[in-house]
C-alpha cells in the first residue's frame, strides 16, 4: 500500500468518525492489519484520545474506563462501534494516547502521553537508528505494546515500509516473507532472541537485513556480544536500546557497531533527552550507581488511575525510571539493576519485597534483588553450613516465585549490606555477588580487581580509576592503548576485542585464559612498531623498506573509528579528537620550538602544523613532519564531517558506506584533477586523506563482503600512487592486514619490545631527524635515532603521569572499590 492510499483511507475514516467532531475516548484493539492501523491513525488524526489494548483482551479496560468508541475485530470483521452518541469524558487538550503499564491487573493504571511527545519520540528514534524511506520493518512485536508501536511510528515518520504479519520468529513462513519483501530491520525483546537461538532462525538468509534492535528488558551482555558478532559476520548491526512506556517508548539507543564492544551499555539519550543518576535528590557523578532519571519531550504527562484523571495536564517533567544505572563519561548508560520492588524474569513478575517477607517467615534474613535475567538473594548465615543454607533458600525461592532453578542465585553472607541510615542497600546485591565470584576464582597473580585498577591508574595517569572504570571512560586513546593492552594481555592472556569498553571489574572476574608461548597482539600495535623501525631504518640506510608512514596513517584511521567516531554524540567525538590531537601536537610543537627553530631545521609554519600550506614548493627539511600535519588536519576534518547532522545520521545508518565513500572520494586527490597533492609529492593532508579513511572503513567493516570491497579499493587505488611498485606493495600489505587480521601471534619475549616501540613511535618519528645522520656509521645512527625517541617518550610519560595525579588530587571522591587497593600502584604491580 502506498502512503497516498493510506492517507486517503485515514482521512475518510477520520471524517466519518462518530460524534460530530467532539473529542472522544477511543479504545483500539490494535493488530497488525491495515483496517486496524487505519482506525488507529484516523482516531489520532481526528484529535481523539486513543486507548490501546490487545485484541480480545480489553474488557477490564472497558469496565474501568468506559470508552466512547471501540475499534475491534468482531466475528472476523474490523468494525468501529460507538457506546454513546456524545463524548462522556473531559479530555485534556494535550492528551493523545493512553497505554497500560506492564503487569497491571484489576483497574489498570494508564500512562498519559501527549501528541507532541509521541511525535518527538518517533522522530528521535528514526534519527538515532538512521531510518529512511528505503527501510522496511516487520511486525514481530504486538502493536499495542509501546516497543512494537514505536516501530510503527518511527517507520511511518520517515516514509519507510512495514510488513504486517502476526507470524512468530520461529515460523519458516515469516522468514520467507522477510526474504520476499526485502525486510531491512528486525525488532525483539530478550525472549525473542531466545526463540531465535533455539529455533536456529536463518538471519543470514535475509540479505536485505541491515538492522536488528533489542529492548524490552535487560539483555545479558554475553548474549548481546554473541548476537553482535553474528551480525558482523552476516552483515547486519545489533542496536541495543532502553525505554519505558512512561517515556512513550525509547530513551536511549546504542551507536552503530558498539554492541560488540559495549554489550552492557544501552547507548546514550536520544534527541533532546537527558539522563541523570540520583541518590534521593542528589545528582551523582559519572561512574556512580544510583537511580536513573530521564528528562525529555517524550516523558509522559503522568499516570491516570481513574477517568477523572484524563482532564489533568502535565504532572511530571522528569521520569524516575526505577532502574539502577551508572553514566559513563561519554554519556552512555549502563543498567545494573532495579530499585523498585518488582522484577520481570522469564516473563514472571516478581515482588522482591514479598519474597523477602516469605523468607523471613521461615526465619531467614535475606535481601533480594536482581536483573531481568536472574533473581539474586543474599541470606544471612548463622555459623552453619553455608552451601546447605544457600541450597535450602534456593528451593524456597523456586516454590515462592515459580522461577526455574537456573534463574536463581543465592549466597550466604555474614551480614546484609546496608546504607548508613540502616536501611537495606539493594544496589549492593550485584557487587556483592561480583566479590563472591571473584574470591572463588583461581586467577594468575596481578589480575585481581585491585591490581588492575592500580595498573590503569598508573599507566593512564588516572588515580581516580575505580573498579567500574573502563579504558574509554578514563580518557584512553590510541596512544595509551598500546602499553595498557600489552600489560593486560600479559596478566590475563588473550583479551576480548571490546576490552577498552569493559569495566575493570569485568576483566578481572573473567576466568584465566590458558597461556602459550605466543601472545595475540592487536595488529595495529604490531604495525606501529614495525612501521617506525622501517622508517628509521630506511632513513639511516640500515635497510630500505619504504611506506611505513603511510601504513601508520591507516592505523590512525582505524583508531579514529574505534575511539572517536564511535561516540554517540558529535561533541564527544570532538572531545576525543581534540585529546588525541593535543597529545600529538603539543610534544611536536615543543620539539620544533626547542630544537627546530634554533637550528633552522623547521619554520614557524611547522610550529602551527601548516607547512603543507605555506611551505616551500620543493622538498626541504620543513617537509619532514608532513606525516604529523596530515594526520592532525585529517582527524579534525573527520570530526567536522561527523558534526554535520545529515552525515551523522548516515554514519548511524551505514558507517562503512560513509567511511568507504570518504576513502573513495579522497583517493581522487591523487589523480591531480586539481593541484592538491603537490609539491612535494604525496605529503599533503588532502593527498593522504584516503589512507586514513581506509583505516576508518576497516574498523567498521562487518562481514566478508565489506572487507572484500575495501580490499578491492586498496588494490585499485595504490598503483602509481608513489611511483614505486615495491613501496606501494608494502603499503598495500599493511592496509590489508588492518582490514583482515585483528590480532597477530607474537612470541612472548618480543611483546615488551613491540610495546615500547609502538608506544614511543610518535616521539621516535619527531626526534629522529635530528640525529639520523650524526655519524658515518649507519647502525650507530639507527641506535641513536631510536634511543633519543625512547628517552623523549619516557620523559613525556613521566610528566603526563605527574600532571594527571596533580589534576585529580583534589577531585571528587571516587566510588568505593570492592576490595582494598594496595598502598601504591608499584606495590600492586609487584
Amino acid at each position: 500500500m502506498s502512503y497516498a492510499e493510506l492517507a486517503r483511507l485515514v482521512d475518510a475514516e477520520a471524517a466519518a468518525w462518530p460524534g460530530g467532531g467532539e473529542r472522544r475516548l477511543v479504545l483500539v484493539e490494535l493488530e497488525a492489519t491495515v483496517p486496524s492501523i487505519v482506525s488507529y491513525l484516523a482516531a489520532l488524526n481526528a484529535g481523539h484520545v486513543v486507548l490501546l489494548a490487545a485484541q480480545g483482551r480489553a474488557q477490564h479496560l472497558i469496565d474501568a474506563w468506559s470508552p466512547d468508541d471501540l475499534a475491534s475485530r468482531r466475528d472476523g470483521t474490523w468494525v468501529v462501534t460507538s457506546a454513546v452518541p456524545d463524548g462522556r469524558h473531559d479530555l485534556h487538550p494535550d492528551l493523545a494516547l493512553l497505554l497500560s503499564t506492564s503487569g497491571s491487573t484489576g483497574s489498570p493504571k494508564l500512562v498519559r502521553l501527549s501528541r507532541e511527545g509521541v511525535q518527538a519520540n518517533a522522530a528521535d528514534i528514526a534519527e538515532a537508528l538512521g531510518l529512511g524511506p528505503a527501510d522496511r520493518a516487520v511486525t514481530t512485536l504486538p502493536l499495542h505494546y509501546c516497543y512494537g508501536l514505536s516501530v510503527l511510528h518511527s517507520h511511518l515518520q520517515v516514509g519507510a515500509s512495514i510488513l504486517l504479519t502476526d507470524g512468530s520468529v520461529v515460523d519458516p513462513e515469516l522468514w520467507e516473507a522477510m526474504r520476499a519483501f526485502g525486510v531491512t530491520s528486525l525488532s525483539g525483546v530478550p525472549h525473542t532472541f531466545d526463540l531465535l537461538e533455539s529455533s536456529g532462525a536463518p538471519t543470514a538468509s535475509v540479505p536485505s537485513l541491515r538492522l536488528v534492535t533489542q529492548a524490552g528488558g535487560r539483555f545479558d551482555p554475553a548474549k548481546a556480544r554473541a548476537w553482535a558478532a553474528r551480525g558482523r559476520r552476516e552483515g547486519w548491526d545489533l542496536r541495543l536500546m532502553y525505554g519505558q512506556t512512561e517515556a512513550t517508548a525509547r530513551m536511549a539507543v546504542s551507536a552503530p557497531g558498539r554492541a560488540l564492544q559495549e554489550p552492557a551499555s544501552v547507548g546514550s539519550a536520544i534527541g533532546a533527552g537527558r539522563f541523570t543518576v540520583r541518590d534521593g535528590r542528589s545528582e551523582l557523578p559519572v561512574g556512580r550507581v544510583g537511580e536513573l532519571h530521564y528528562a525529555g519531550p517524550n516523558v509522559m504527562l503522568g499516570y491516570a488511575e481513574a477517568p477523572d484523571d484524563l482532564s489533568r495536564g502535565r504532572d511530571i517533567t522528569e521520569l524516575a525510571t526505577g532502574d539502577l544505572a551508572r553514566l559513563r563519561p561519554d554519556g552512555t548508560v549502563e543498567i545494573v539493576g532495579r530499585r523498585s520492588s518488582f522484577l520481570k524474569i522469564n516473563g514472571v513478575r516478581v515482588d522482591v519485597e514479598r519474597v523477602e517477607q516469605l523468607l523471613a517467615a521461615e526465619g531467614l534474613a535475606a535481601l533480594v534483588g536482581g536483573t531481568d535475567e536472574r533473581l539474586l538473594a543474599l541470606v544471612v548465615a548463622d555459623q552453619g553450613d553455608d552451601d546447605a543454607l544457600a541450597e535450602r533458600t534456593r528451593q524456597m525461592l523456586v516454590k515462592a516465585t515459580g522461577l526455574p532453578h537456573h534463574r536463581l542465585s543465592v549466597a550466604a553472607v555474614p551480614a546484609l549490606p546496608r546504607h548508613a541510615s540502616g536501611k537495606p542497600d539493594r544496589a549492593a546485591i550485584g557487587p556483592a555477588f561480583d566479590l563472591i565470584g571473584a574470591a572463588a576464582a583461581d586467577r594468575p597473580a596481578g589480575s585481581s580487581t585491585a591490581a588492575l585498577v592500580a595498573l590503569y591508574a598508573e599507566l593512564l595517569a588516572r588515580p581516580d580509576a575505580t573498579a567500574d572504570s573502563t579504558f574509554v571512560d578514563l580518557g584512553g586513546d590510541s596512544l595509551s592503548y598500546v602499553e595498557l593492552s600489552i600489560h593486560l594481555e600479559e596478566r590475563l592472556g588473550a583479551l576480548p576485542a571490546d576490552w577498552p569498553q569493559r569495566p575493570i571489574r569485568e576483566l578481572s572476574t573473567d576466568a584465566p585464559r590458558r597461556r602459550s608461548r605466543f601472545a595475540r597482539v592487536d595488529t595495529t600495535i604490531v604495525l606501529r612498531a614495525l612501521a617506525i623501525v622501517a622508517i628509521v631504518g630506511s632513513h639511516t640506510h640500515v635497510f630500505r623498506v619504504l611506506g611505513g608512514a603511510h601504513i601508520l596513517l591507516g592505523v590512525a584511521g582505524y583508531n579514529f573509528a574505534r575511539f572517536a567516531a564511535s561516540a554517540t554524540a558529535a561533541r564527544e567525538t570532538w572531545r576525543r579528537v581534540w585529546t588525541t590531537v593535543a597529545r600529538i601536537t603539543v610534544p611536536t610543537s615543543v620539539w620544533v620550538a626547542a630544537v627546530g627553530l634554533a637550528t633552522g631545521t623547521y619554520s614557524v609554519a611547522n610550529l602551527v602544523m601548516l607547512n603543507w600550506i605555506f611551505g616551500s614548493d620543493r622538498w626541504s627539511s620543513t617537509w619532514r613532519l608532513w606525516f604529523i600535519e596530515a594526520l592532525v588536519w585529517n582527524l579534525l576534518a573527520f570530526a567536522a564531517l561527523l558534526s554535520v547532522p545529515a552525515v551523522r545520521r548516515l554514519h548511524a545508518r551505514a558507517p562503512f558506506a560513509l567511511a568507504a565513500g570518504v576513502a573513495l572520494l579522497g583517493a581522487t586527490a591523487r589523480l591531480d584533477f586539481v593541484d592538491l597533492t603537490s609539491p612535494p609529492g604525496r605529503g599533503t593532508a588532502p593527498a593522504v586523506l584516503w589512507l586514513i579513511a581506509i583505516g576508518w572503513a576497516a574498523q567498521v567493516a562487518s562481514g566478508r563482503r565489506q572487507r572484500l570491497l575495501l580490499s578491492v579499493l586498496i588494490i585499485a587505488t595504490l598503483p602509481g600512487f608513489m611511483d614505486n611498485a615495491v613501496r606501494e606493495a608494502t603499503i598495500g600489505a599493511g592496509l590489508l592486514l588492518i582490514v583482515w587480521v585483528r590480532t597477530l601471534p607474537v612470541p612472548r619475549p618480543l611483546v615488551p619490545v613491540l610495546a615500547v616501540l609502538a608506544g614511543a613511535s610518535l616521539y621516535v618519528y619527531v626526534t629522529h631527524f635530528e640525529v639520523y645522520r650524526s655519524t658515518d656509521w649507519a647502525l650507530v645512527n639507527f641506535g641513536l635515532a631510536l634511543g633519543i625517541g625512547l628517552l623523549a617518550w619516557l620523559a613525556a610519560t613521566r610528566l603526563t603521569a605527574r600532571l594527571g595525579r596533580r589534576l585529580h588530587r583534589d577531585g571528587s571522591p571516587a566510588a568505593a572499590d570492592p576490595e582494598p587497593l594496595p598502598s601504591t600502584p608499584q606495590e600492586a604491580l609487584r
